[in-house]
């Protein structure tokens, strides 16, 4: 039924249908992390008497794709499934994480018209969207002043892990499932 990914950077535990439970307000898995290494080999070649222009054209190389990946797991990371309750309406989960998200961490959610809570931290804004089958997402999009000017940097990806772990736990821990949830998962 789970599957414990016990690495030192997860702190998930993935059940069987395929959602999230988190067990701390820790960052998502960062999967980009190995690409930060390719700089190092840039400098290396730097070192190399007259291998400037190569440095400079793989420095190059590798900023794109890094670019390109940071931005295709940017979105990718808005498909991130999480275990929740459906029975619990968007009313019953405001008034739950409010305390909770003003006292910790200062972010006051906000409710649309249609009852959708979004949470803004860091020129980004979190909406909750809860599914049919006991699953919700922390989907991200950026404010008008991001949009303006939008990036798919690698630093807006460790922004959004962080945050999308920090309110996916919280409310995991507001409806309770992380409490009986992932104990039982851990046995």
């Amino acid at each position: 039924m789970y599957n414990n990914q016990a690495s030192k950077e997860d702190h998930s535990i993935t059940r069987a249908d395929g959602t999230l439970i988190l067990t701390s307000p820790s960052p998502l898995v960062n999967k980009l992390r190995g690409l930060k290494r390719m700089y190092w080999g840039a400098l290396i070649i730097l070192i190399i008497p007259g291998a400037w222009p190569l440095s400079l054209f793989y420095l190059m190389i590798i900023y794109t794709v890094d670019y390109v990946l940071s931005g295709i797991r940017c979105d990718q990371i808005k498909d991130t499934r999480f275990t929740y309750d459906s029975s619990i309406g968007y009313d019953e989960l405001y008034d739950a994480i409010l305390p909770v998200m003003v006292k910790k961490y200062g972010i006051t959610p906000e409710r649309d018209e249609d009852g959708l809570i979004t949470l803004p931290y860091q020129n980004l804004r979190y909406d909750i969207l809860i599914g049919d089958e006991n699953f919700m997402k922390v989907y991200w999009k950026q404010t008008l002043g991001g949009e303006l000017f939008r990036s798919r940097s690698y630093k807006n990806y460790k922004k959004n892990l962080t945050a999308m772990g920090i309110i996916a736990y919280e409310i995991q821990n507001a409806i309770g499932i992380n409490v009986a949830e992932s104990k039982e998962g851990m046995k």
